[in-house]
């Protein structure tokens, strides 16, 4: 009878100890989310400062506003409040209004500065378009468009023609096709003709989900379009992808080969095609993937070790040539492209610890591009940040689809 006695207790002991906890875990992440937003303006959510371009000062950032987007908008399904309804509003509304910042009549998000992207003599202007971007801004457009309730018939329907009209464009124009395979460039112009993973994943599977959740805005000949581009693009990853012990890999530039060199993945870009990858894959895509989602997870946690998360798979010896780049940490954006890709996918102790390393080492809220031992660059640099509210605002989600 003691026994019995006993062990009741201890069962409800767990049971209310496992419940504090809980409750704890969940008002740390939504405290540590509210510290990050208020780094965000509310008025200019993307302006800042880039470490590639220091000299051009604080600009706004398109990838920026997509992001935070695509976080307060988890936020806002999960708990309307009156902060997210703002931000969400203004971020759709200045995505909308500067989707054609270089004037050529087609939508498309870029970078503000000027930038040789492949080192090759062909300098992009200003506010060039380019692939990565437009998917992350057309992922925050589509995330916003799942709150119905915040938009008008009217604003729902200029939502849906910028995501229409960006969509088509990128498939009649920046996209090269190869028997049953394909991918789309790396930037709008032929010079960035390259195949690179990253950016043809991400921009497949957002396209995968919009013609999932929105293809009522397209006639049949142009989902028909879609469809085969997307499908091409993702046998595309596939074929490239390598191997290592059960966990697959991708260089960042397929062919043509950037440099002649087979550069591999730094933490961010490796997440991208990875999160790409599985919203195809959660999109009903036609196109079997030779990896589960828990392999998925495996490449990601190559690139730990001791406690540390770096810029480049630790599970490979580099050669010389790598020189000092084989140990540098990770930088932000992948720390918190990861801790996205964790959260969703069920490794949330693994996310978790991204965030307590992330502290530990990176400062929090105002975290720095690199841990504090690597470097004395100390500024904040908003687009880098925007990733780790994005990898917290999955928490979000993970409370969305609790039973």
């Amino acid at each position: 009878m003691a026994k019995n006695v006993l062990l009741a207790l201890c069962i409800i002991s767990l049971i209310i100890t496992t419940g504090c906890n809980t409750v704890h875990r969940e008002s740390n992440w939504l405290t540590d989310y509210n510290l990050l937003l208020g780094q965000f303006s509310t008025e200019n959510q993307g302006l800042g400062l880039e470490p590639s371009f220091p000299e051009s000062g604080m600009r706004d950032q398109p990838m920026t506003y997509g992001l935070i987007l695509s976080a307060e908008s988890l936020r806002y399904l999960a708990d309307p409040n009156e902060e997210s309804k703002f931000r969400i509003k203004m971020a759709v509304r200045w995505l909308l209004d500067n989707a054609d910042l270089n004037h050529d009549s087609y939508p498309g998000w870029g970078l503000p500065q000027a930038w040789d992207a492949f080192a090759d003599g062909t300098v992009n202007p200003e506010n060039h378009p380019y692939t990565i971007t437009t998917a992350i801004v057309l992922q925050g457009l589509t995330d916003a468009l799942s709150i119905s309730s915040l938009w008008n018939k009217e604003e729902t329907e200029e939502i849906q023609k910028t995501i229409r009209d960006v969509g088509l464009y990128w498939c009649q124009k920046v996209w090269t096709e190869t028997g049953d395979r394909g991918f789309f460039w790396y930037s709008i112009s032929p010079s960035d003709g390259y195949f690179c993973p990253n950016v043809s994943a991400m921009f497949l599977g957002v396209l995968a989900r919009i013609m999932s959740e929105h293809k009522q805005i397209f006639s049949d000949s142009e989902l028909r379009l879609i469809q085969d581009r997307v499908d091409k693009a993702a046998r595309g990853i596939v074929s490239v992808t390598q191997w290592r012990s059960g966990a697959p890999f991708w260089t960042y530039t397929a062919f043509p080969k950037y440099q002649n060199k087979d550069t591999p993945n730094d933490l961010v870009h490796h997440a991208y095609i990875l999160w790409g990858m599985e919203l195809y894959r959660s999109s009903g895509g036609r196109v079997q993937l030779p990896w589960a989602t828990s392999q998925a997870i495996e490449s990601l946690n190559r690139f730990w070790k001791n406690r540390m998360i770096y810029d480049y798979p630790q599970d490979v010896l580099y050669n010389e040539a790598w020189g000092t780049l084989k140990n540098r940490p990770a930088r932000l954006w992948g720390v918190g492209m990861a801790q996205a890709f964790y959260m969703k996918y069920g490794a949330s102790e693994r996310a978790n610890l991204c965030l307590e390393i992330l502290k530990e080492k990176y400062g929090f809220p105002r975290s720095r591009l690199y841990p504090k031992d690597f470097t004395k660059d100390d500024q904040f640099y908003p687009r880098y940040a925007a990733h780790v509210l994005y990898g917290i605002a999955q928490n979000f989600y993970s409370r969305q689809q609790a039973p």
